[in-house]
């Protein structure tokens, strides 16, 4: 077995959160009745909250860059296929997901997401035209939820009443081992609360991780990779929900990973 490391990270979730190509139609949102009117007014102070940076920005000025994870030359200047174990077929692969992560939804400025902890195991089956089918049990799919342990606007944590869990229904896509191309199709529902007043039925998204996005990176000899997508998302029956993601709009993820196969 040899290991390889897969980083993807981005710049750019639209994807969180598909992330998906705005032409492509999500399911059906139902959800339950709205929330007091209580509830609405502290998401209305939540959404100021989280506002407020791009009205009145610290000293340090943006966001800064997602660092890209740096492979020792000799790794680049390899083919990816030259590092993956050759001495019987591949079928199996973790994935690790990484710190160096992004989230962007609508107006809000840009979210610096760590997802260090997050995993999922799969399996990898060969294609005749030399692609590798990668399809992850979603059982063992874990992304870590975006509050105020995680995720960060302009340096400072995310509110704490607000949180968004993050659950995992599905992850398949290819993997060209010549190229290091990747594309990743993420299913996955997102439960929105705010402290234990407010909570969202789950709205669904899906969503397309692809190194050949814009910001994204082809994965390398040493398995570094940025996967990264958009997504349109919907308005839903929840006008609390609309209010404070400001619903319909553009959602960004950039996702950094490690890969092994074996």
């Amino acid at each position: 077995m040899r290991a390889i490391t897969a980083c993807a990270a981005s710049h750019s979730l639209a994807q969180p959160t598909s992330l998906r190509p705005p032409h492509a139609s999500l399911p059906a949102v139902t959800l339950a009745p709205g929330p007091k009117p209580g509830s609405i007014h502290r998401l209305h102070l939540l959404r100021f909250a989280l506002l407020a940076p791009m009205l009145s920005p610290p000293a340090v000025p943006g966001l800064p860059g997602l660092p890209v994870l740096q492979a020792g030359a000799a790794a680049l200047a390899d083919p990816v296929g030259a590092h993956l174990p050759g001495e019987r077929p591949l079928t199996a692969v973790l994935l690790q997901t990484l710190r160096e992560c992004q989230v962007a939804i609508g107006v809000y400025p840009p979210f610096a997401y760590d997802a260090s902890g997050g995993m999922g195991r799969g399996t990898v089956r060969p294609r005749p035209d030399g692609l590798l089918d990668l399809d992850f049990d979603p059982r063992s799919l874990v992304i870590p939820s975006i509050d105020s342990h995680t995720t960060s606007v302009l340096g400072v944590p995310l509110p704490p009443p607000l949180s968004i869990a993050i659950q995992p229904l599905s992850l398949s896509g290819t993997l060209d081992p010549a190229t290091g191309s990747m594309e990743l199709t993420l299913d996955a529902d997102f439960l929105f609360t705010a402290g234990p007043l407010y909570k969202a039925p789950p709205l669904h998204v899906h969503s397309l991780l692809s190194t050949k996005d814009g910001k994204g990176e082809a994965l390398k000899a040493n398995g570094s990779a940025r996967l990264a997508g958009t997504a349109t998302v919907p308005r839903t029956p929840d006008g609390a929900l609309n209010a404070f993601l400001d619903l319909p709009t553009e959602a960004l993820a950039v996702l950094s990973t490690h890969l092994t196969f074996v």
